[in-house]
């Protein structure tokens, strides 16, 4: 049974179970369907999160990019995107919402990973070092919830947070944001390869 393109860009319930009103005869959504009279099973992975996955293993492979970042320089150059979105003039003062330093942590974010005071979160090598335990920190959560560590995920979930990536609910600026940071990501990666040649 074939569900319209519209139907698809719904919300999804909070457990991961699509909506009866939108999805009522979508094949993935446990929920029975009125023709045919069974209930089907649910999808481990929101329906909106499925359609990402595929969405950007389909173009890492088309690409021939790696999706998987492995090693210090990949982790280099996204954390170097990350701070080009974030703040490419080292501004001092806070963001709207309290956020300081070069990757514009919020306070709660620092103290998951540190005991340094907030205030030297505006230092440099203070905030690359934070930052450096943040990305590890989203790669394994992403990891445990099989959804691939690549720059845009990471990206993703440093912008809209692990729990709304992993649930499927990341809004549309997040996801706008994360392909501006894997495709800055993927141009100084290139750069930094050519200069090394």
């Amino acid at each position: 049974m074939r569900v319209s393109p519209r139907r698809l860009a719904r919300p999804v319930g909070a457990r991961g179970i699509c909506s009866r009103v939108y999805f009522q005869n979508c094949p993935q959504s446990g929920i029975p369907d009125a023709r045919a009279g069974s209930q089907r099973t649910v999808n481990p992975l929101p329906w909106s999160a499925t359609r990402v996955v595929r969405r950007w293993s389909v173009f890492c492979l088309l690409s021939g990019l790696g999706c998987a970042f492995a090693g210090a320089s990949e982790r280099q150059a996204i954390l170097e995107a990350i701070h080009h979105l974030e703040n490419p003039r080292n501004l001092a003062r806070p963001g709207p919402r309290g956020e300081l330093g070069a990757y514009q942590f919020r306070e709660e974010t620092w103290r998951m990973h540190t005991s340094l005071p907030f205030s030297r979160a505006v230092e440099r090598a203070c905030s690359d070092q934070v930052a450096v335990l943040h990305f590890e920190w989203l790669r394994r959560g992403l990891e445990r919830a099989r959804l691939p560590a690549s720059a845009y995920f990471v990206a993703l979930a440093w912008n809209s947070g692990l729990n709304a990536v992993v649930r499927g609910r990341a809004p549309r600026s997040a996801h706008r944001y994360a392909e501006r940071a894997a495709n800055l990501a993927a141009a100084l990666d290139a750069e930094r390869r050519v200069a090394a040649r």
